[in-house]
């Protein structure tokens, strides 16, 4: 989810960012992707 902006934009950290949208995942699934941890 939101592969193709976070690698745009953030090409040389998008390892930390995969990793970033792993958690992300976790917290869409626990409050409905209302309140992602990072805006």
């Amino acid at each position: 989810v939101s592969q193709a902006f976070k690698v745009d934009i953030f090409p040389n950290e998008s390892k930390i960012f995969t990793q970033i949208g792993d958690s992300v995942s976790l917290t869409c699934s626990a409050t409905g992707c209302e309140s992602p941890s990072f805006s």
